[in-house]
């Protein structure tokens, strides 16, 4: 059990089991990135995976448990954007079949929502739209997405997907149901 943090990257060797992009807000959103991983954990048990969280929990504090499981940096990217495309790319398609981009798309915390002035999960949004293009011309993408059923126009989200990929394309209702989904299709990709 791993993770790889902004914005640094480690050895391929260092990599070990099958690789989860995990994509969705990080601010408001609460700690779903870290249910995320741990429902992962519990399902892997002492298996390894590791999980690329695009969330800075390097400035957490060193004893908050995905700090702990790091994974030692060998170089740094300057900037998050570029450490994100890379790493969803690895997950999505180049990680030995092995990999898969978690998509989770949460509603905004009632008790800690975003609060620095700009939109929830608009740039999580963002990159959801640019897989679904992407998915349109390369059905090699491995990506699986949930979201709240109560999420804001959730309903908009599914057609422009149904349109896209022509209704092969589900949006799971929990993060329960997406962490299955991602855990099959690496399964699936690995085994066939």
């Amino acid at each position: 059990m791993s993770v790889i943090l902004p914005n640094g990257y480690p050895e391929d060797k260092d990599i070990k089991g099958p690789l989860f992009f995990l994509l969705g807000p990080e601010k408001g959103g609460g700690e779903w990135q870290y249910e995320c991983y741990a429902k992962f954990a519990s399902y892997y048990g002492e298996e390894n995976f590791c999980a690329a969280i695009p969330v800075p929990y390097q400035n957490s504090p060193p004893d908050h448990p995905l700090v702990k499981l790091r994974l030692k940096s060998v170089g740094h990217y300057s900037r998050r954007l570029p450490w994100i495309r890379n790493f969803m790319e690895v997950a999505g398609t180049k990680y030995m079949g092995n990999g898969c981009i978690v998509g989770y798309l949460p509603n905004e915390s009632t008790g800690k929502p975003r609060d620095d002035g700009k939109s929830y999960a608009r740039k999580s949004l963002e990159l959801v739209c640019e897989l679904r293009g992407r998915m349109m011309n390369d059905d090699r993408i491995r990506f699986v997405l949930g979201a709240d059923p109560e999420f804001p126009d959730l309903d908009v989200t599914a057609r422009n997907f149904d349109k896209a990929l022509d209704g092969c394309f589900k949006i799971h209702k929990s993060l329960d149901e997406t962490v299955a989904a991602a855990i099959k299709k690496v399964t699936k990709e690995k085994c066939g």
